[in-house]
């Protein structure tokens, strides 16, 4: 059964739990999906609707600093809200490729750049342009994922690209919405 076919929320659940079982879903990602707001995930998650909790939701910051509880979608979360503010960046083309390799080497050229970015930001004592800040945020993201810890600092990071999601006018639901989509079509 296509997920694109079907129009029923059980169906479009049974599709992504057989996903999950097949190995071409992770059981985390189905989680994001399900914790943005998808219906089908949420279903096939066994009813995980924490967005429904008192006090929570996408348009506050706490809601999108709970997402460290998966640590590894937080860096491509972070790489999608900096698409949303700027479309061209080498850094954001450096974080994507060590998200699709993990490849340790480009892991090593992601702590160089971020080092790079901090002198470049302490020597001149000014803020960095907005596309090295958002560079600069996503590539920190990445870093901490990359070394394994520091998942809280990395929603850190987040938080800030979702602020400046928020105080450009994006409407953070649909931004949510979004970011279920990613998580389920990878």
């Amino acid at each position: 059964m296509s997920l694109l076919t079907s129009g029923s929320v059980e169906d479009e659940a049974a599709y992504l739990r057989e996903r999950v079982r097949a190995g071409e879903l992770s059981q985390e990602r189905l989680q994001v999906a399900a914790y943005c707001g998808h219906k089908g995930a949420t279903r096939a998650a066994g009813g995980l609707q924490d967005s429904a909790e008192p006090g929570t939701d996408p348009h506050s910051l706490a809601w999108w600093r709970r997402l460290s509880r998966w640590p590894s979608c937080v860096a491509e979360v972070a790489l999608q809200a900096a698409r949303e503010l700027t479309q061209e960046s080498s850094d954001l083309d450096l974080a994507e490729r060590w998200l699709r390799s993990r490849d340790q080497n480009e892991g090593q050229l992601i702590w160089e750049r971020v080092r790079s970015l901090e002198v470049q930001q302490a020597e001149s004592g000014q803020v960095l342009d907005p596309s090295d800040w958002v560079g600069l945020e996503v590539l920190w993201c990445v870093a901490w994922e990359e070394v394994g810890a520091g998942f809280y600092a990395g929603a850190d990071h987040l938080c800030e690209l979702i602020s400046a999601l928020g105080e450009r006018g994006f409407d953070l639901g649909l931004f949510a919405g979004k970011v279920a989509e990613r998580c389920l079509s990878q």
